[in-house]
């Protein structure tokens, strides 16, 4: 979004809440000649820096995360304040007055009460990829090399809850001799605990496969190579995860709940035209599990199509995507002078 806003009609501003300095916040930098470290600024010294910068418009990524800077926003620095990204929710602040999202991810009507800020909802999309083609596809299916289907999530094991162990254990015990490929960025203690979850539910130490976090980028992507489908988590969706696996040619299956952080994946699956891996509950869920594991012509399919499919797409298209939002920002401005 950066790289690409219009640089004649939008001047950026970027406050920096962090100390870290590698190859991402570098690139995000070079996109951005108005760079603003903030770390080790008090919230009073912030907000007089936004005045002073005279921001017309300004954007919380961070919500209630670790690190945010949401009594900054309180203050009403800017004259129109929005929500957008680092958080899946509400901020409950009356001083941000909007939220960036899209029509799946927060459907008209049924979602607008659950937030303090007034929707806004860009046409495709409220997210976009840039897609790394260094990351190299195995254009053969695991299954052809193992004769069996393997699963995997690389989410977070706190996204992983009772129910998803109880439904992910189901479909191990129905597909005969299948595997589950998970990716722990905690301890080992935390895999112990996760093995034996599984195991509580029926299913042999065996059949899960554990992997310590990656020493770097590509050893992870590679990690995708090794798995059939990807099963998405619930009530709380992948978004990062969900792109890295359709961009490694893995088909993701999830399901469309009842709050934006429970509906992220569908919104990306629906823009790929891919509404087939979106289960509208935890037994269509299972049943679209089921269903693919056993037509390697559609895995085969999206091993080799799917990410040109996403090349192709709004999803990729950070041009398009920035135009929207920019028209946005327009269109809020005008409505409030």
């Amino acid at each position: 979004l950066i790289k690409n806003h219009n640089k004649k009609f939008v001047e950026i501003f970027c406050y920096y809440n962090n100390d870290i300095i590698d190859d991402t916040t570098t690139r995000i930098k070079s996109y951005c000649k108005n760079w603003r470290q903030i770390l080790h600024k008090s919230n009073e010294k912030v907000t007089q820096m936004i005045q002073d910068d005279e921001i017309d418009i300004l954007v919380d990524l961070c919500g209630h995360s670790a690190g945010n800077r949401l009594v900054v926003f309180a203050e009403k620095p800017a004259p129109i304040q929005i929500s957008y990204l680092g958080y899946p929710n509400t901020t409950g602040l009356s001083e941000i007055d909007y939220r960036i999202t899209d029509k799946i991810a927060d459907p008209e009507g049924d979602a607008d009460s659950f937030y303090s800020e007034k929707l806004i909802r860009v046409p495709n999309c409220f997210l976009c990829y840039s897609g790394n083609d260094d990351f190299k596809i195995n254009n053969s299916l695991p299954l052809h090399n193992n004769n069996y289907i393997t699963f995997g999530s690389f989410n977070n094991f706190k996204k992983i809850n009772k129910k998803v162990i109880e439904v992910w254990s189901s479909i191990l015990k129905t597909i005969p001799k299948s595997r589950l490929i998970l990716k722990n960025s905690g301890t080992d203690h935390s895999s112990t605990i996760m093995l034996k979850k599984f195991h509580d539910q029926g299913v042999n130490r065996d059949n899960i496969i554990i992997y310590n976090k990656m020493p770097n980028m590509l050893d992870h992507m590679n990690l995708y190579n090794s798995i059939d489908i990807a099963l998405d988590t619930f009530p709380y969706n992948g978004a990062t995860t969900t792109f890295e696996a359709l961009w490694m040619g893995v088909p993701v299956i999830t399901f469309s709940g009842t709050t934006h952080a429970s509906r992220v994946s569908s919104s990306i699956l629906y823009n790929l035209n891919l509404e087939i891996l979106i289960g509208k509950d935890v037994t269509d869920y299972k049943k679209i599990a089921m269903k693919i594991s056993n037509c390697k012509k559609f895995l085969l399919e999206m091993r080799q199509g799917l990410r040109n499919q996403m090349k192709n797409s709004h999803l990729c298209d950070g041009k398009s995507f920035a135009s929207e939002i920019e028209a946005k920002y327009y269109d809020i401005w005008n409505k409030n002078h």
